[in-house]
């Protein structure tokens, strides 16, 4: 048997994410940014669709029916 398909993170060293399936990721999924304060991987802050890596208030994209404005997501434009 493959002894490595068996492992799994209990924690991340620093720089590294858990992306919830027990792996230690350096970049998170679509939607999600790195935790720092935890290590690891969160959603974004809705209605942010996507958000700066370790921000996840800061948006990149928006969901749709809100505009995208200096990093934000507003009802309306400014």
């Amino acid at each position: 048997p493959d002894l490595l398909s068996n492992l799994h993170c209990l924690s991340c060293v620093y720089g590294f994410f858990d992306n919830t399936t027990s792996s230690c990721v350096l970049t998170c999924p679509f939607g999600q940014f790195g935790d720092i304060s935890n290590l690891s991987c969160s959603p974004c802050t809705a209605p942010c669709l996507t958000c700066t890596p370790y921000i996840g208030s800061q948006c990149l994209t928006c969901t749709p029916g809100f505009v995208f404005y200096n990093f934000a997501c507003l009802t309306a434009c400014p």
